[in-house]
């Protein structure tokens, strides 16, 4: 069990990483000025995707809680949806609307990670056995 949720820290530390990364290279490649935090967008991201697996993970031991898994993971979109803007108001509260690179810089890294999370809590869903491995 320790196994598992440590390969969900790695992976989503990586990906945080090199993520960042490349959105950093990218945008100074091209000369592209986001007026966000991009580097707090991908850790909102990263620690969100990676609680979540984890916390489907050690849901899906739990036999009352398995059976309703899928219901809550689809109810932690929109949890994740009201507390990205809380962490970030001011993408919100701006007069002015978003340019298309930060549409695109908020876009990048719900695709990157929601892509393994997905795959992550999928593969737990469909496990058969009691305890999940």
């Amino acid at each position: 069990m320790v196994k598992v949720l440590v390969c969900y820290v790695l992976i989503f530390s990586l990906l945080y990483y090199l993520g960042l990364e490349g959105h950093f290279y990218f945008s100074k490649s091209y000369h592209i000025i986001a007026g966000i935090s991009i580097d707090k967008v991908y850790l909102f991201h990263a620690f969100f995707s990676g609680m979540l697996c984890a916390l489907c993970y050690l849901g899906a031991n739990l036999k009352f809680i398995k059976e309703q898994l899928g219901f809550i993971y689809l109810a932690s979109f929109l949890l994740k949806f009201f507390l990205f803007f809380a962490f970030f108001p001011l993408l919100l509260s701006s007069n002015e609307p978003l340019l298309f690179n930060e549409r695109l810089s908020l876009l990048v890294p719900v695709l990157l990670f929601l892509i393994p999370e997905v795959f992550f809590v999928v593969k737990i869903l469909n496990t058969k056995d009691d305890k999940v491995e």
